[in-house]
């Protein structure tokens, strides 16, 4: 059987401050070992703003999809 953790909830006052906590910050860096292009950088910002800052990993953000 597999067993997964439990996501927080998001229906409370704390997940509320922390949504909104996160959304004034600047969008997720690339890390040192990712290069990108000029022209990338704004699908880069693009692409790290379309989940929840919370739910990534530096795995997701090095990790190729094809």
């Amino acid at each position: 059987m597999k067993t997964t953790a439990k996501r927080p909830r998001t229906d409370t006052v704390k997940a509320a401050v922390n949504a909104a906590q996160n959304a004034a910050q600047p969008p997720i860096a690339p890390p040192a070992c990712v290069t990108l292009r000029p022209g990338d950088r704004p699908f880069w910002d693009r692409i790290v703003e379309s989940k929840a800052r919370d739910n990534w990993t530096n795995v997701d953000l090095v990790r190729r999809r094809t």
